[in-house]
């Protein structure tokens, strides 16, 4: 969804969502007008040992009607975590209805007033990957978007507890999924020729599957799209999942991997990364008794994730510029 094509990632950004509800890090005033801000910013050190701070999380979010009316919600998220040190960690996601908006992580140090933030962030927007440094200042229940509204006043994103971020972001994930998530086209469930021989499948019996699935550009080829389909079904479920077939737009089973369940993620790759990477098919994150990375061997994903190298879904979500979310139960 390449709307803007200037050369400038953050000019073309910011274009996109200015007009909307336009994201900031966390809990902070953005005073950067570029992309760095001063060295000397950046050197603020850090609090100090005589001014102890206990490790804690903070949330920001904030749900917006979008210009298309209602039901379509524009979602901002910031989260982060600031150590004992001083040291800050976090996410945050700029999702603007019906764009591809920007996320990404990250870190930076709190000043030593605590009133200044000063951060590197990693970003993935519209498909460019960029990073950039900005000084924040952090207000006491919300972060200044260090933009004006229409109006005149300035643009903010509000404090909420972790059970407002969590249930919002939950809805923020459902309208996202539920867009790219099939649920009702059988279309390439009824041409599994080898299910229905091999179980005896009817018709009938597969119009009574349920099923999930999503279509997406694996093996970083913007001419052919695959599809990935999860079949939910006593007989081919057991305790470690079910089944996840890998499918090419004309319904050739690519792959098949058993004892798999949502969430799975993908990677993530820049418009530049995936056309370096043409042909190649992108590793897949599943969970099959944990989360397990399952990297392609010649085209094809190995049939039994279980046994594969495992990987924390917090570091997935820790990192949303690299990992994409591309499936997961909708309720």
């Amino acid at each position: 969804m390449n709307v803007f094509h200037t050369k400038n990632p953050v000019a073309r950004f910011t274009s996109l969502v200015v007009s909307v509800s336009c994201l900031c890090l966390v809990n902070c005033k953005n005073e950067a007008a570029s992309d760095k801000a001063p060295e000397a910013d950046m050197g603020q050190e850090p609090l100090t040992a005589s001014e102890p701070v206990r490790a804690e999380t903070y949330y920001y979010a904030e749900q917006t009607t979008s210009y298309l009316g209602t039901d379509n919600y524009n979602y901002n998220f910031m989260r982060y975590t600031v150590d004992a040190d001083g040291q800050v960690t976090g996410v945050f996601y700029a999702a603007p209805y019906g764009t591809d908006g920007a996320k990404g992580s990250f870190k930076g140090v709190l000043s030593a007033d605590k009133q200044t933030l000063n951060a590197e962030r990693s970003i993935m927007a519209e498909g460019d990957r960029y990073t950039d440094q900005i000084r924040f200042k952090c207000l006491p229940e919300a972060i200044g978007l260090g933009y004006e509204k229409a109006n005149g006043s300035a643009a903010t994103l509000p404090k909420v507890s972790a059970e407002q971020y969590d249930q919002l972001f939950k809805t923020y994930q459902s309208q996202l999924l539920g867009v790219g998530i099939n649920t009702t086209d059988r279309t390439r469930l009824y041409g599994l020729t080898a299910l229905i021989k091999n179980m005896n499948y009817t018709k009938a019996d597969l119009d009574k599957l349920s099923f999930m699935e999503y279509q997406l550009d694996l093996d970083n080829d913007f001419s052919t799209r695959e599809f990935l389909l999860y079949v939910m079904d006593p007989m081919l479920c057991g305790s470690g999942g079910c089944n996840l077939y890998i499918l090419s737009a004309t319904g050739t089973v690519l792959s098949e991997l058993s004892v798999t369940s949502p969430p799975i993620y993908v990677d993530a790759l820049a418009y530049e990364e995936s056309q370096a990477k043409k042909g190649q098919f992108k590793t897949l994150y599943v969970y099959s008794k944990g989360m397990r990375r399952v990297t392609p061997v010649d085209g094809r994903y190995p049939s039994n994730p279980s046994v594969l190298e495992v990987i924390q879904e917090e570091q997935l979500q820790a990192f949303p510029e690299q990992y994409r979310l591309v499936m997961d139960y909708l309720d």
